[in-house]
């Protein structure tokens, strides 16, 4: 898995640094750091509340209500692939009105949130535990030294082999979104779609 942050800049992206070079750092109060050890497994997070088996066939792109996009400023036309290499999936991705602010992607990944777990993100990037609803996942990202654009990803384990995934990212240079919006950003897209998945079952 792979976060975008190329394609935001042009068509947002997910965020473009690969995701298993991710982490985030300080992303608020929200995620809590793993006290177990590293894993690569999603067998060491709590059982999930249901299975939502349409996850397997959702498209990412009807997962984000019209007023979620609106109140995020995200009202340019998604952009939508099929079949997205770097979440081995579908996604979609919502620019901001203002080329300038942040953008986010959904994505549904048949790789689960393994890749996202402690031990399993690069060197330069960190990884804590998250519930969302009482889904549970992880939390990473990237602050990028270089004032190109930070990028955050919640990732949540919703059905056998499938991981939702929220994105946000912001690559205006410098940034004007702190590396805090965009993680809760994230787990807001996050939890929205997770919202429209449990209403499909």
């Amino acid at each position: 898995m792979v976060l975008l942050r190329k394609r935001l800049s042009l068509v947002v992206p997910m965020l473009a640094v690969g995701l298993l070079a991710v982490g985030c750092n300080g992303g608020g109060s929200t995620p809590t750091s793993s006290s177990a050890a590293p894993t690569s497994s999603t067998s060491s997070l709590p059982q999930r509340p249901k299975e939502l088996k349409s996850a397997a066939s959702a498209k990412p792109c009807e997962l984000l209500t019209q007023d979620f996009l609106a109140q995020h400023g995200l009202t340019r036309p998604p952009q939508a692939q099929d079949k997205d290499v770097t979440i081995s999936g579908p996604s979609c991705t919502f620019l901001n009105g203002d080329v300038r602010g942040p953008g986010a992607v959904v994505g549904i990944s048949s790789k689960g949130v393994s890749t996202l777990a402690p031990g399993n993100v690069g060197a330069d990037s960190s990884s804590a535990a998250i519930d969302v609803a009482g889904f549970h996942g992880y939390q990473a990202g990237q602050k990028q030294p270089d004032s190109s654009g930070d990028t955050c990803i919640v990732g949540l384990d919703v059905a056998e082999g499938h991981a939702l995934i929220g994105q946000a990212a912001d690559t205006s240079n410098p940034p004007r979104t702190s590396h805090e919006q965009l993680c809760t950003l994230a787990k807001q897209t996050a939890e929205a779609a997770l919202n429209s998945l449990s209403a499909k079952g």
